[in-house]
């Protein structure tokens, strides 16, 4: 086999094979290893964590039944409370996206259950928010979206706190089987990408996740945890696809499928 100056690559028993698709080949190949080594490299040093700041109040509901008595809930009742937690996301056109399930963690209804013997009841209680905050780098960040029925949260980056965007061109031809990775933090503990392969295009018919169009979700064989929510996937083109959402599991199971927001989606409130 020839180097320099190949015209055509031979192997025994086989027809010839021309330079230029060799070449090509070759070409392709490396930019994907270029690919990957950023993907597990890069990327996850583009992912932000932000903290939550909650105030609110969460009313004793009523009961119609006076034997009943509470079995579970996990905050206090008529206890004013600063709840704090944590969440990811990226930059996009100079904001910061990410979703709204995961600002609103401590300021949605909450499922309280009640019982006797023989009875059952759960409640879902609404809270009084009085405050709702979002923090980057301990600065206090500027709400632009927020809507439960879309799970799209973005925010604006105040002067003197800029990130670059994420470093992967946006792109919405999601391809039904097509390798791809998420750049995730599993209970937000650290960065950790994992691969897998798109599963599904159109979401599931008859599941109803708590928000509107199930077709602006597309499925992977990618597990997601607590953590995951917020947190991009590309693929091996270094195209941004989607942004970590929810995942369909048997509660028996660890494992799921995972289902990413399309970046479309995100892209209407950062132009």
């Amino acid at each position: 086999m020839k180097v320099a100056g190949l015209t055509a690559l031979t192997f025994s028993g086989c027809s010839n094979f021309p330079s230029e698709e060799v070449a090509k080949y070759l070409r392709k190949t490396r930019t994907r290893e270029e690919n990957i080594t950023k993907i597990y490299g890069e990327l996850p040093n583009h992912l932000l964590v932000f903290n939550t700041l909650s105030e609110v109040i969460f009313p004793y509901p009523k009961i119609d039944d006076d034997d009943l008595v509470l079995l579970n809930f996990d905050l206090e009742f008529d206890k004013k409370m600063e709840l704090k937690g944590k969440g990811a996301g990226i930059v996009l056109g100079g904001k910061m996206v990410t979703l709204a399930h995961i600002i609103n963690m401590y300021t949605s209804p909450k499922k309280a259950v009640f019982g006797k013997p023989n009875k059952i009841v759960e409640k879902y209680v609404s809270p009084t928010v009085f405050s709702r905050e979002v923090f980057l780098n301990n600065t206090l960040l500027q709400e632009i979206r927020l809507n439960n029925e879309d799970d799209i949260a973005v925010y604006t980056l105040p002067e003197g706190l800029r990130f670059s965007d994420f470093p992967a061109k946006a792109s919405e031809n999601v391809k039904l089987g097509e390798e791809v990775f998420l750049i995730g933090t599993p209970l937000m503990l650290t960065s950790n990408t994992r691969r897998g392969y798109v599963s599904d295009l159109d979401g599931i018919k008859g599941f109803s996740p708590p928000f509107k169009d199930e077709k602006t979700f597309f499925g992977t064989d990618i597990t997601l945890y607590r953590g995951d929510s917020g947190c991009p996937v590309v693929n091996s083109n270094l195209e941004l696809l989607g942004i970590g959402s929810f995942v369909l599991a048997d509660t028996n199971n660890n494992s799921g499928l995972g289902y990413f927001k399309r970046i479309g989606e995100f892209l209407k409130y950062t132009k």
